[in-house]
Parts: structure tokens; C-alpha cells; sequence
């Protein structure tokens, strides 16, 4: 009976180690990642077959066309428009969301452009997709 006391305190001592490594989270992926304070915007150009900048009423992007959003970059030119900014990033997966980009003139869609859009732990990122269409 004696020896059988140390023996159930060393089995209770292991499996209570094994079970608190079993219960330890993992350390979140970003967790302590310096970003740059650089603010990005995936842009879309729109120009006509002359190569003139198109001017739409309106502009959205479908998210797996379901929800709709509009981004705002406030830094654009004309016929310029953003996609996606990094203040979407929790709309986007890490590994790509597909996004399409409408454009509106006279109530119909004049552009509709599919782009995949991931994201790091820092930023947006382009990962399919022309970042200039032309229209007719």
C-alpha cells in the first residue's frame, strides 16, 4: 500500500500536465506583428476604348455576390474607383475572397469585374484580377 501513493500522485501529476497542454490555446497568428501605418486601397480603372477615363453615377462591390458594399479610398482620380480598402479587411478571407465590382450609368451596369482579394495580417492584397477594364 505504500509504494501504490506515490505511483497514483505521479499518474495524477501526468495526466493533469497532459491535459493543460491539451487546453492551451495557440497564439494568434498576428498576434505582435509591426504593421506600417500605410493605408491601402485595391483600385479599379475604368476607361473607354479611346483610353479616356470613364465617369460612372455609381459603383459597389458584391461580396460572393451576396452582400453589397461601397469602399472609400478618398484619394481617387478620375475614373479611379476602389474595390476593397483595408478598412474591409474582416469582410475578407486570408487565402481570397471573390469580389465584383459594378458599375452604374443611366440605371444599367456597365461593368461588372470579378476580382479575388486577400489579406495578410497587415493589409489587403490583390491575389486575382485586372486592375484596369475597358468598356465600350
Amino acid at each position: 500500500m505504500k509504494n501504490s501513493l506515490p505511483c497514483t500522485l505521479l499518474f495524477v501529476l501526468l495526466i493533469s500536465v497532459l491535459c493543460s497542454s491539451c487546453n492551451k490555446e495557440e497564439e494568434p497568428k498576428c498576434f505582435n506583428i509591426g504593421c506600417t501605418e500605410e493605408f491601402r486601397s485595391i483600385m479599379l480603372n475604368i476607361k473607354d476604348q479611346a483610353g479616356v477615363a470613364v465617369i460612372l453615377d455609381d459603383y459597389y462591390t458584391f461580396l460572393n455576390s451576396r452582400s453589397r458594399f461601397t469602399a472609400n479610398s478618398g484619394n481617387q482620380q478620375a475614373g479611379e474607383y476602389p474595390v476593397v480598402t483595408d478598412a474591409d479587411m474582416e469582410l475578407l478571407a486570408e487565402e481570397g475572397t471573390t469580389l465584383i465590382f459594378v458599375g452604374v450609368i443611366n440605371d444599367k451596369n456597365v461593368v461588372e469585374h470579378q476580382m479575388m482579394i486577400g489579406k495578410d495580417c497587415c493589409h489587403i492584397q490583390l491575389i486575382e484580377g485586372e486592375t484596369t477594364v475597358i468598356i465600350n
